[in-house]
């Protein structure tokens, strides 16, 4: 009799167990934990010298253009002192020390083709500028524009969300706001999408003014690293002097100096 009871609870502990079982989630069915992202920067290329000149305290990089291969950078400055206000000039791998393409009034860069980078000025005239990765200069030559720079890849709005929440939880501002009235107040203002749209970059400042950074966001994992920032004025490293490659490097200007991130996933 004793041993009946035996079994029967034996039997019953057996079914239990294989009821669990069942209701346990195969591995394969499980969330995979999120990735994370590793950033490597290194200072590509100083602009504080471009061509024979060189600038003064005043100069600042405008905007920053980075050849898809990466082999090139180009940029726009201004130099107040010199009443420069967009000068264009090129950094390549092979010779670092920027060249100077054109003295000022540029108002739109574009890469129109491999090697191959277009603007236009304020005067309205296009000009072509041939970049020869094997030559000491680049040759330039003035003509038809041809068709207008392409667009920046649309900003993804569920990206946009993860980057505001990361910078809410590190800066303490709950629902968006500073725990600490007296405190500055730090937002997204731009998010930058690489080509393939599996990672990105996103802009953040205090009050819009100072304390700028940059952040790199995996859009797939939500995963975020720091890339780089600044304490001070926002234009030390300016929002708008930023872009991709399109391996997955990020290029941007730091004060009068342009520098790139690597930017790769981890498991």
């Amino acid at each position: 009799m004793i041993a009946g009871v035996g079994n029967r609870n034996a039997l019953l502990l057996a079914l239990l167990l294989t009821a669990a079982c069942e209701r346990e989630p195969a591995p394969s069915a499980r969330s995979a934990p999120a990735g994370r992202l590793a950033v490597r920067t290194a200072e590509r290329a100083s602009a504080q010298v471009v061509g024979a000149d060189t600038l003064s305290d005043s100069a600042h990089v405008l905007r920053v253009y980075p050849e898809a291969d990466g082999d090139a950078v180009a940029f726009t400055f201004a130099d107040p002192r010199r009443r420069v206000t967009s000068g264009l000039a090129i950094t390549q791998r092979r010779a670092p020390t920027p060249a100077l393409l054109w003295p000022d009034s540029v108002t739109a860069v574009w890469w129109s083709a491999p090697h191959a980078l277009t603007f236009t000025t304020e005067s309205g005239a296009g000009v072509r500028a041939v970049v020869d990765i094997h030559a000491e200069r680049a040759a330039v030559s003035a003509g038809p524009a041809g068709q207008a720079p392409p667009a920046d890849p649309p900003a993804d709005s569920a990206a946009r969300r993860r980057a505001s929440a990361y910078v809410d939880s590190l800066r303490v501002q709950p629902g968006g706001r500073p725990a600490d009235r007296s405190a500055l107040l730090y937002r997204v203002t731009s998010l930058r999408v690489a080509p393939g749209g599996g990672l990105a970059a996103f802009y953040v400042t205090a009050s819009g003014q100072s304390n700028p950074a940059w952040y790199a966001l995996d859009v797939r994992s939500g995963a975020v690293a720091p890339i780089d920032e600044v304490t001070g004025p926002a234009a030390e490293m300016a929002e708008g002097a930023a872009g991709w490659t399109a391996d997955g490097h990020f290029v941007y200007a730091k004060q009068l100096a342009i520098w790139e991130a690597e930017v790769r996933g981890e498991p």
